[in-house]
């Protein structure tokens, strides 16, 4: 019987997967194969193909996996952002004790 440790290492096997070949056709990690195909839908026809057969199985797949990476990106952003503050503001505290 497969337990929920199981289900859930097998899950995160194959999104990492997912992963790894996105990365190696030339995406971007972490990103997956259907968030890469959400952003390159309308000038990609295999794109649209992959995302539409996608869509039979799980709808809306597609646009909530590229919604999910934009939150990332924006995420890890900001957060670049604030520690360049933090540290030019140690810096120019380390000046004015000097």
């Amino acid at each position: 019987m497969l337990r929920r440790y199981h289900v859930f290492r097998a899950y995160r096997l194959i999104q990492e997967l997912d992963r790894l070949l996105n990365r190696v056709t030339g995406g971007t990690y972490p990103e997956t194969l259907s968030a890469r195909w959400a952003k390159q839908r309308a000038g990609c026809s295999l794109c649209h193909f992959f995302c539409v057969l996608l869509e039979v199985v799980d709808p809306g797949h597609c646009e909530r996996s590229k919604a999910y990476y934009e939150a990332i990106r924006q995420g890890l952003e900001e957060a670049k952002n604030s520690v360049q503050e933090t540290v030019k503001e140690a810096i120019d505290k380390v000046k004015d004790n000097e």
